[in-house]
């Protein structure tokens, strides 16, 4: 866009999951495994790709389900589960607050991010304040926020993507790898510092416009 980079400022976003205390979800997931999808399903956090890639591991793993956040599931949603056989290892709970995400978080064998593009991904920050591996694309700004506290993969890439989590799933050495990843990670954001460097940055502006 031809903006100089002298005019340009990044300021990295935070979370306060590590301050929460989790809370048990109103859903049945007792003594089950889980690995956990959250937020919104819309066309760019590449669902359906996902959905395909994780369904032959939930059908190979009897103990063993999916968690998605959100919205409950529409019938094209519905409809895909059926067709891959797993409606009975996919569920879908809305979270009434953030200590019920920071219990699936905390209790999930793996956080899996596999969108086509962020424009940031808080939820990277909030699974390493909650201790949970994560396995991600690398798609806009993840691999950027998430450094070396992830096995990434292509998100077009259903094997990839689905070898990246059975990696996470069987592997108690690279997950507990990842985790210590999460937490060094997790230095380098906080809100504190958003605030700073933020108001910072509207410091400066002012001062130029009025000197």
């Amino acid at each position: 866009f031809n903006i100089p980079e002298d005019k340009i400022v990044v300021t990295y976003l935070g979370t306060d999951y590590m301050n929460i205390v989790g809370s048990m979800p109103k859903i049945d997931i007792k003594d089950k495994k889980y690995i956990l999808f959250t937020g919104n399903r819309s066309i760019y956090k590449n669902f359906f790709t996902f959905l395909i890639a994780v369904s032959e591991i939930l059908k190979n793993n009897s103990e063993l389900f999916l968690i998605c956040t959100g919205p409950e599931f529409n019938d094209i949603e519905l409809r895909w589960l059926r067709d891959l056989n797993v409606e009975n290892k996919v569920l879908s709970y809305f979270c009434k607050d953030d200590s019920e995400l920071v219990y699936l978080y905390k209790n999930a064998e793996c956080f899996v991010f596999p969108s086509l593009y962020e424009g940031f991904g808080i939820p990277l920050l909030e699974a390493f304040a909650c201790n949970c591996p994560v396995v991600s694309s690398p798609g806009g700004s993840l691999k950027e926020i998430a450094g070396d506290a992830a096995v990434y993969f292509d998100p077009k890439n259903i094997k990839e993507m689905r070898n990246s989590i059975k990696s996470v799933l069987t592997d108690a050495k690279l997950r507990n790898d990842l985790i210590s990843a999460g937490t060094k990670r997790l230095e380098y954001f906080s809100w504190n510092k958003c605030r700073k460097e933020t108001n910072l940055v509207y410091d400066n502006v002012i001062k130029n416009i009025y000197s």
